[in-house]
């Protein structure tokens, strides 16, 4: 059983051409076709009487999704065509998307597909499809996704679920395991894979340390619910395979953040960011709950990522042949 659900959401874009573009991420959840199926009948039913163009366009994209869910148990966005021209109206943006604009989204996913996956614990691949008029099923674009997703490879993503259900942990709780990448690009009907390899750790913090202290405090006096997890991660991929994006290291919470880390080395963490993920609190002149934020965020990097950093290190030999290489980190 997957713990995170991604439920349909039907966009407001435009196109000079009728066709609809989409992307699945796949969850082998065996009630998602019955929902999207149920959502289909009643925004078509639901069309007869209130809104008819939007709904029923809703629908018949819905339709098509619950077809594919059935064949393929996923769930993903639909980006539709038909309602467009309601962006000028709309309430949520005035802002309107061409097909330049989606397919320019779908290169930009596709280059950060595998760092959108490196640390997520359920989430095993991302594909993104076109979906041209008269064509009796979508056609595959892009897709990242993790090669080999075997048990143990399961077992190690999800190991936050099991640290963070010891009760009585007297050390912190480390593991450690390399994680295979899978990247298609199709172009001119041609297939282009490349391959990529990570070493990940991961820790969590004994309750009984200085940050577990400090969480248990921010919870009673400040009702801020803090885990003392982090993991980092290195690409250990062949440099020659033109791969600088992904061994310059980044911040994460759980998914990427737009701030680097100076090193040759992602940092993911259960950081405290900004309410637009664009930063990450931090500073010596802050007061009362941005400074507890400020806090947390230095003790998680001395307590838990530099321990990870130093576990990394020591594992990265088994995969570097390289001297240089190894010392770049």
């Amino acid at each position: 059983m997957q713990d995170e659900i991604l439920m349909p959401n039907v966009c407001r874009c435009s196109y000079p051409t009728k066709e609809a573009k989409y992307l699945q991420i796949p969850f082998p959840l065996k009630w998602t076709p019955v929902f999207l199926d149920f959502l289909s009948r009643f925004l078509l039913k639901a069309a007869k009487y209130l809104l008819p163009l939007i709904f029923l366009k809703a629908a018949k994209h819905l339709q098509r999704a619950t077809k594919a869910a059935k064949n393929e148990k996923t769930v993903g966005w639909v980006f539709d065509d038909g309602i467009t021209d309601q962006a000028a109206n709309s309430k949520l943006s005035k802002q309107a998307y061409i097909e330049d604009d989606i397919s320019s989204m779908f290169v930009q996913l596709y280059e950060d597909g595998i760092l959108s996956l490196l640390f997520l614990k359920s989430v095993l691949s991302v594909e993104m499809y076109v979906w041209d008029v008269g064509m009796p099923e979508p056609r595959k674009t892009y897709s990242c996704s993790i090669n080999s997703a075997n048990d143990d490879v399961v077992w190690h993503r999800q190991a936050l679920q099991r640290f963070s259900k010891l009760k009585y942990v007297s050390d912190c709780e480390m593991d450690a395991f390399s994680l295979d990448f899978l990247s298609e690009a199709v172009v001119g009907g041609l297939s282009q894979n490349r391959t990529h390899k990570f070493y990940v750790v991961q820790t969590m913090a004994s309750p009984s340390s200085r940050i577990g202290s400090f969480a248990a405090m921010a919870a009673k006096d400040y009702d801020m619910h803090l885990l003392p997890w982090a993991s980092v991660a290195a690409c250990v991929s062949d440099d020659s395979l033109n791969d600088d994006h992904l061994k310059l290291g980044r911040a994460f919470c759980f998914l990427p953040l737009p701030v680097k880390t100076g090193f040759r080395v992602h940092i993911n963490g259960y950081f405290e960011v900004s309410s637009n993920r664009r930063g990450i609190w931090y500073g010596d002149d802050m007061d009362r709950s941005g400074k507890v934020r400020s806090i947390w965020n230095r003790l998680l990097l001395e307590d838990v990522v530099a321990p990870s950093f130093a576990k990394l290190l020591l594992g990265m030999p088994q995969f570097l042949g390289s001297t240089k290489t190894y010392y770049s980190l």
